[in-house]
């Protein structure tokens, strides 16, 4: 407790005032500085897990035909779908691209209805006369082929592009088969069965056997691949296919070392019997009868 001494020489006003000073304020501590939270580590945001595109899997991603099928098969309009790509627009008559039509534009309606609404477009506006080039028959040719040209547009937003596919390999078939056929190569084999072997004064001709049947070989590969299969294993037969290959792809190079290497057994065969030759046997003489010389052979 602080005690302070009066000086009875100050004046009462003197110690009410100093009384009244408010004391000298503690002196302040500065505050420490607060460091900043550290923030909390990120998770990385899990995706969602991505299903496979089960048309990518089997290869018919970008195959709009068949994944219009497919929604066909899943909603129950497999039938019309099938009906759709499946239809013969150019052989329907004026009467029946109507009443399709009509059909598609009023699906409730019942078949009776379906007629009763299509007579009366007839009547109205074509009328019934047999004289086709009347007005009303024109004009229902143009409209009826209006139809068609829609229905047809619709097939082929729908059509498969495997059918497209097959469509060209029917067409690449057809046109390799007129090419065998007009080919001067294969002309000349079928008439005299003779291959070329070698070149030059080398090449040979080698008579094929007329068993071979070789537009078989060539279109049917059951055929082809029957001539290196092994038919007591049913195996391919590696060492004829081995030979099949490299004979295709170095043809000339085989032919000049197989005929280069029949002129050398030839000349080791000449020269064998040149070394084996005998003396002859001497001629009879001549024959008194005859007048002639009689040869009896050699040795």
């Amino acid at each position: 407790m602080e005690v302070k001494i009066i000086n009875p020489e100050e004046s009462a006003e003197q110690i009410q005032e100093t009384e009244m000073q408010p004391a000298a304020p503690a002196e302040q501590q500065p505050e420490p500085e607060q460091q900043p939270e550290p923030e909390p580590e990120r998770q990385p945001e899990q995706q969602p897990e991505q299903q496979p595109d089960p048309y990518e899997q089997l290869g018919l991603a970008g195959d709009e035909g068949i994944k219009k099928v497919i929604e066909a098969y899943k909603g129950g309009q497999l039938e019309d779908y099938l009906k759709v790509i499946t239809t013969d627009y150019d052989k329907l008559t004026a009467e029946d691209l109507f009443r399709m039509e009509l059909k598609e534009k009023h699906p409730n309606l019942s078949p009776e209805k379906i007629e009763i609404l299509l007579q009366d477009k007839i009547e109205r506006e074509y009328g019934f006369d047999d004289d086709e080039q009347s007005p009303g028959a024109i004009r229902k040719e143009m409209d009826a082929q209006r139809v068609r040209d829609e229905l047809k547009q619709k097939q082929s937003e729908y059509k498969i592009s495997r059918y497209e596919e097959a469509d060209r390999q029917e067409q690449d078939i057809k046109e390799f088969e007129s090419f065998y056929e007009n080919n001067e190569a294969i002309k000349t084999f079928e008439q005299n069965r003779l291959l070329r072997l070698g070149s030059g004064d080398d090449a040979m001709n080698f008579e094929v056997d007329k068993a071979l049947d070789m537009r078989s070989a060539t279109f049917d590969p059951q055929v082809f691949y029957g001539y290196v299969y092994d038919q007591q294993s049913g195996k391919m037969d590696m060492a004829k296919w081995l030979k099949i290959v490299n004979y295709a792809k170095n043809m000339e190079q085989v032919e000049s070392e197989l005929i280069n290497h029949g002129k050398t057994l030839g000349i080791k065969s000449s020269d064998a019997e040149q070394r084996n030759v005998t003396e002859p046997i001497e001629a009879a003489p001549p024959s008194q009868e005859s007048g002639s010389i009689k040869i009896i052979g050699w040795k």
